[in-house]
């Protein structure tokens, strides 16, 4: 019978008591404890590896470590960050700039105010109160918990000025040079040939960006001897840098003035302006301000047709919320305020904006001192201009200007207000003087101009609908730009101004969604009058367009009716032009035959029986897709029949070229194109695709042929040099290499980096590189594997290290032919040892060596 039902204890085996006993010894431990000579219980020989730096959770080597930074739950930066042993744990070593960086308020905080920028902290808890660090080392994730109170208020989204990068010294220019030669039907007429150059170059010091914007162009006059025209202009030179603590840019040099409030008009001189890409996304454009009370620690949630457009939670009592983003130009807003038991609260806020509206509290500004200065003309007068916009509570915006000339003064007054469902409108009035040559008028001219702007979205049908409506009360009034065009008039009199001043102007767009699978419509028609004369302009747009399966279809009409020969026909009544046009494109995608390739069929026809058709194909090839073709035929019954296109582009690492062919009843022609860029500075040069405004210098030493992510054909040089195009300023760019493009001898250590350039700015990304091959290597000593655990450098590179695994076992990267490793498992002098490599040729199509050495 068992002996539990007999009323007697088992007694416990003799290995049960050992076992208990162990419990209580492990050298008085009461925390779990691993002994490392388990690892050699089967080499009991071997001298175990001191592994106390592991024997806690998290416990890690100190150093430095690339890690995602993720701050109150939000990520913040990829950065290298130094960590410290303080008792059994790593702790992340910052300094009081690194902190700022990532938005903590340093000077409210009294153990950090006083520090140099640069001073060693660690651990975050002494200096900011309630703050805690958590680092994954598994997934190199440091997490940090900052309380609110210790960080500064800052808009979602936003990168403090702390991280933004000037860049390097550089020069840099970008190029687009096309060409065409024409063949000729005629053997007796010379060729016609063009030749043009558009250069855009300038240079870098610091936050100050000077640049130069010129065009050069030959033509043939067509003459017997073939002779060329030949031209190089300098349109625009301008210095120009950021203000960050104006959230401005200033411009010296030649610019134009915003169009926000006035008319857009060139100069030469200096502009100081409001620069909204410093702005975070959730402050940039209008979006309503969100207010409500929260009873308890609440969640609110708000929606736009159905669409989760913000959560977050929110502590008891009032709520602000003004950093939502903006989504459109108006709509519903749904909002959720979901208590701590679970109950709820909605509400709705409708809201518009027409483009003069301005978030609340934000100020956007523009000052000009300067001459006007167009291309064309010779009347350069002085001028100064001030324009403001605010945005007050309650979805009200105010704005105004005032523009003094030497022969022109105006002011401008408006208002934006949101309507809730009714939608938003501006209005606004101006008053202008201008003061015009003889030969026009011999008085000043005066006048005013009232203008309306009025946006609406109907959210039952999900219809936009916006109006802008101009009234030039009288007949003197006049803008800059038209008061400066009347001065370069040389041949002209009172019956040329009369029939050019503007009396009216109408515009209005209408876009309709019609379903999931309906398509879309939109409509925008336009019309300006003059006082001289009885004609109108006339222009409307309208247009359909959708998708069948993978086949995408549009349908557009236009109707143009504009007012010519104005300067020689003294016939007012009868200046009119009229052009009625019906065109229809379809676009199938060929994929089931050819990869990444679709044809395509166009179709015109307007009011004087001009019809034309062209049927293409348009594709890409290579891998990247970075070879793109058309080929086209078409035909029109005006121009003589038919006619055919070929063209070939090609994106490569140091520029993009295009080559094509094409020929009508006129002759036939050969294009050509080549564009791109060359920067140099300091730290290297290279050559690249058009970069754009702002950049980046990536080198990885070494490390030719590499690849970047989301640019096509950019890869680095023989010397590990590219040029990454089109970066967002003020913004947090990501530079991921593509390391499986990586020469066979070449490690990464770091494949990703982020960047947050300055606008204009070339900003240098170095990617650290191991120059040298991937091998496993079996270290004995004394005949023995050296212990589990043991941690070995490259004696030339010490950034290069592993951990020797079971049997001795050990995987290094960037690894020379001929190197010197040195091993540690403690901290004894017995407990290290160096170990001389030479490595063998890698058998066909291993990416790893393999090699045995003794360690002394």
């Amino acid at each position: 019978m068992p002996s539990s039902l007999t009323g007697r204890m088992p007694r416990p085996a003799p290995v049960l008591w050992l076992f208990a006993l162990s419990l209580l010894t492990a050298e008085g431990r009461t925390e779990g404890y691993f002994d490392p000579r388990a690892f050699d219980i089967d080499n009991p020989a071997r001298q175990p590896v001191d592994l106390s730096q592991f024997d806690t959770p998290g416990g890690q080597l100190p150093g430095s470590y690339h890690v995602d930074i993720v701050l109150n739950l939000t990520h913040q930066v990829t950065r290298d960050v130094t960590f410290v042993r303080l008792g059994n744990r790593l702790e992340p070593q910052f300094t009081p700039a690194a902190l700022a960086a990532l938005g903590v308020n340093v000077a409210a905080l009294p153990r950090l105010r006083d520090l140099p920028p640069d001073a060693p902290v660690a651990p975050l808890a002494d200096y900011i109160p309630d703050a805690s660090t958590q680092f994954d080392f598994a997934r190199q994730r440091l997490t940090l918990s900052v309380p609110q109170i210790a960080l500064r208020n800052t808009a979602r989204g936003t990168v403090p000025p702390e991280r933004w990068d000037n860049g390097v010294p550089a020069l840099l220019a970008n190029y687009n040079a096309t060409g065409q030669k024409a063949l000729s039907r005629d053997s007796d007429a010379p060729p016609a040939n063009s030749y043009y150059l558009n250069l855009l170059s300038g240079a870098n010091w610091g936050a100050w960006r000077l640049r130069n914007y010129s065009t050069y162009m030959t033509d043939s006059e067509g003459g017997e001897d073939g002779s060329y025209r030949r031209r190089w202009d300098t349109l625009r030179t301008w210095l120009q840098r950021g203000i960050p603590s104006l959230q401005g840019e200033l411009v010296i040099g030649d610019g134009s003035t915003t169009s926000d409030i006035f008319d857009s008009v060139p100069f030469r001189g200096l502009q100081l302006a409001s620069a909204d890409d410093m702005l975070p996304d959730s402050r940039r454009g209008f979006a309503p301000v969100v207010r409500g009370i929260a009873r308890s620690n609440a969640r609110v949630t708000i929606r736009q047709n159905s669409n989760v457009i913000d959560q977050r939670y929110v502590p008891p009592g009032a709520f602000v919320i003004d950093d939502l983003y903006p989504t459109s130009s108006g709509g519903t807003l749904a909002v959720t305020v979901t208590e701590a038991d679970g109950s709820e609260q909605t509400f709705t806020q409708a809201f518009a904006a027409v483009p003069m509206m301005q978030r609340e509290g934000h100020l956007d500004y523009e000052g000009v001192a300067g001459a006007y200065h167009a291309n064309y003309g010779n009347y350069r007068p002085g001028f100064g201009q001030v324009t403001l916009r605010y945005g007050f509570p309650r979805a009200v915006t105010g704005y105004g200007g005032l523009l003094v000339a030497e022969d022109y003064q105006s002011a401008l007054l408006g208002v934006g207000l949101g309507l809730g469902y009714a939608g938003s409108v501006s209005v606004d009035a101006a008053q202008a003087r201008a003061t015009l040559p003889a030969r026009f008028t011999d008085e000043p001219q005066r006048g005013a101009a009232f203008r309306l702007q009025y946006n609406k979205v109907f959210e039952s049908t999900n219809t936009s609908l916006t109006l802008a409506a101009t009234r030039y009360a009288s007949q003197g009034y006049f803008s800059f730009a038209d008061a400066a065009d009347v001065h370069d008039r040389q041949n002209d009199d009172g019956d040329w101004l009369s029939s050019h001043n503007r009396r009216s102007r109408l515009q209005v767009n209408l876009s309709q969604p019609l379903g999931r699978d309906g398509g879309s419509l939109y409509l925008s028609a336009y019309q300006q009058q003059y006082w001289g004369t009885g004609n109108n302009e006339r222009n409307l747009n309208v247009g359909y367009s959708t998708t069948l399966g993978r086949i995408s279809l549009s349908l557009s009409y236009a109707w143009v009716q504009s007012v010519s020969s104005l300067d020689d026909d003294d016939d007012h009544d009868n200046r009119l032009s009229d052009d009625r046009q019906l065109s229809l494109t379809v676009q199938v995608p060929l994929d089931g035959w050819l990869p990444r390739t679709y044809a395509t069929y166009s179709a015109t026809t307007d009011a004087a029986r001009h019809h034309s058709q062209q049927v293409g194909l348009n594709g890409s090839a290579l891998e990247d897709g970075n070879l793109s073709y058309t080929l086209q035929a078409g035909y029109d019954n005006q121009y003589g029949g038919g006619s055919g296109l070929a063209t070939v582009d090609y994106r490569g690492a140091y520029g993009e070229a295009g080559l094509g062919y094409n020929s009508d009843s006129s002759g036939s022609r050969v294009n050509y194109r080549l564009q791109g860029s060359a920067v140099a500075t300091p730290y290297g040069a290279a050559l690249g695709q058009p970069v754009g405004e702002t950049l980046a210098l990536v080198h990885a030493p070494g490390a030719g042929g590499v690849k970047i992510r989301n640019n096509v054909g950019v890869h680095t040089d023989p010397r590990g040099y590219l040029l990454v195009p089109y970066l967002s300023p003020y913004r947090e760019n990501r530079l991921v290499l593509d390391t499986t493009t990586l020469p066979e001898n070449t490690d990464l250590p770091m494949a990703t980096q982020s960047v947050v350039p300055t606008k204009g700015a070339v900003v240098l990304a170095h990617f650290a590189t191991h120059l040298g091959y991937r091998v496993v290597v079996t270290l004995t000593r004394d005949g023995r594997p050296l212990p589990f655990g043991a941690v070995a450098t490259l004696a030339s590179d010490p950034s290069v290290s592993g951990i020797v695994g079971d049997g001795g076992e050990l995987y290094l990267s960037g690894v020379p032919p001929q190197a010197e490793v040195i091993v540690k498992w403690g901290n004894g002098a017995q407990q290290t040892c160096r170990a001389y490599l030479t490595l063998p040729d890698a058998d066909q199509g291993e990416p790893v060596r393999s090699v045995q050495a003794a360690c002394r």
